[in-house]
């Protein structure tokens, strides 16, 4: 008997309600969207993702995202979006409290548990691709484990990546930011410049002592998965999408 009822399912979407809408940035929200019961989890392993549908003007939308919340986290679930000019960004940007979406999960993803956690994790993310990342640092952190965490994390600007302090709180958690730009007036002392061969030769551990989990842009996962290939990540990497 599971500890705690299911509150997804694979097989068959399913309405949640959307409980907050937090702004984190001028273009990202956290969404927390509330499941039937408060002992309800999600049903999920760590760094399984979901599908998500709605209807924007009469045609059914699906589109795939990383909770942010871990899965034993009970009554609600997560989900960090960037609201753009996509059709399901739509969705959220005129989501209100009490509005529904339908949910279904988990698709697939990176299982990470205490069996297959490496000693070394390495995290590559992309703007809101930091969601399944920030999953399993949750989760290693939850599981009180000895595994340590070097996190590639870049975005736009400074304004957008989030959840920065969290992720600075963490002991065992070595974050590199790089923006694509600095706007004027703003004070940045970090990189600039994308994710490149130079920033993971110069951050990550070799090939042989670390696992590399990798979630952004479709251009960014397709530019550093070469670049992974090359350096010897082949058999020792996760991409998302």
């Amino acid at each position: 008997m599971p500890k705690h009822e299911h509150a997804l399912s694979p097989s068959e979407f399913k309405p949640f309600v959307l409980s907050t809408k937090t702004p984190m940035s001028t273009h990202v929200f956290l969404l927390r969207f509330s499941y039937p019961g408060l002992d309800n989890d999600s049903g999920c392993k760590c760094g399984e993702y979901l599908s998500t549908r709605a209807v924007l003007n009469g045609e059914e939308i699906i589109r795939y995202y990383s909770p942010v919340s871990i899965p034993d986290d009970t009554g609600h679930i997560d989900l960090l979006v960037k609201v753009d000019t996509g059709k399901m960004s739509n969705v959220f940007a005129m989501m209100r409290v009490g509005d529904v979406l339908e949910i279904r999960g988990p698709i697939s993803g990176f299982v990470c548990n205490a069996e297959t956690m490496p000693k070394h994790m390495s995290l590559i993310a992309g703007g809101t691709g930091i969601a399944p990342c920030l999953q399993i640092i949750r989760q290693i952190i939850a599981d009180k484990s000895d595994t340590k965490v070097t996190l590639l994390y870049g975005a736009n600007d400074p304004s957008e990546l989030v959840f920065r302090d969290e992720l600075d709180s963490y002991e065992n958690v070595k974050t590199i930011y790089t923006v694509d730009y600095v706007p004027n007036g703003v004070e940045w002392n970090g990189r600039v410049g994308y994710i490149n061969k130079e920033m993971i030769q110069s951050h990550l551990p070799s090939p042989d002592d670390t696992f590399v989990v990798m979630c952004g842009t479709w251009m960014m996962m397709k530019t550093l998965r070469v670049t992974l290939e090359e350096l010897g990540y082949a058999d020792k990497m996760f991409v998302y999408g």
